[in-house]
């Protein structure tokens, strides 16, 4: 009997398959990176009927945090688009995560610049090289500086009001704050991402031509 292997990168994802990359995911962490993303990127969870990764990995991979799976998803993606199969899982997610929000031709850009004499860089590339290469390559007002910068206000919002110990009420109230005192609308907008997942709901009320107030519903 002829034995399904796990599918490469390019080769189609089967519903035979797919069954040994759950597997292979469920048995080692070592070729987790590189099997999530062959998943994602096939949309693979179409095959069982499911309409989003989330639907999937809540059924698979019950016992991995959804989010966490999903960025190692996306900058398995990254990797594959600016190095091809043998890159994704080379480097960390952290170091992949400021070119998340790029263009596959902006994040190759990027990392081109980061290459030397034709050879990619070390395991041990940081976010804070890969963070200081974007803003050389593009100016500071560029779209792709802003989408990288974005996301990672995001994530230092979302870091600050998880580690606030207080109750929920306590970190509405935070969320309210901060938002009134900010006056970029990505920083608005991410926190509103940050109370969607608190479990909060907050809403901005157009005060003045340069500020808000929040209130909740309810």
């Amino acid at each position: 009997m002829h034995k399904v292997k796990c599918p490469k990168f390019g080769e189609a994802v089967t519903e035979k398959n797919l069954k040994v990359l759950v597997k292979s995911i469920k048995k080692s962490s070592k070729a987790l990176t590189a099997n999530i993303t062959k998943i994602y990127v096939a949309k693979a969870w179409e095959l069982k009927g499911f309409t989003s990764f989330k639907q999937f990995a809540a059924e698979f991979f019950p016992e991995h945090n959804y989010d966490g799976l999903l960025n190692r998803a996306r900058c398995g993606k990254v990797m594959l688009t600016i190095g091809g199969p043998s890159m994704v899982g080379y480097y960390s997610l952290n170091s992949m995560s400021p070119l998340l929000k790029l263009t596959k031709e902006e994040q190759r850009k990027v990392f081109d610049s980061l290459c030397h004499d034709g050879q990619k860089p070390a395991p041990w590339l940081t976010k804070e090289m890969v963070m200081e290469k974007l803003q050389s390559v593009f100016p500071e007002d560029s779209e792709a500086t802003k989408a990288s910068e974005d996301s990672e206000l995001r994530k230092e919002f979302t870091k600050l009001i998880k580690n606030v110990p207080e109750g929920v009420h306590f970190k509405q109230h935070l969320v309210e704050v901060l938002a009134d005192f900010l006056p970029e609308e990505s920083l608005k907008g991410a926190c509103k991402v940050i109370a969607r997942k608190a479990g909060l709901t907050i809403t901005f009320i157009k005060v003045g031509s340069d500020s808000h107030k929040t209130k909740r519903k309810g």
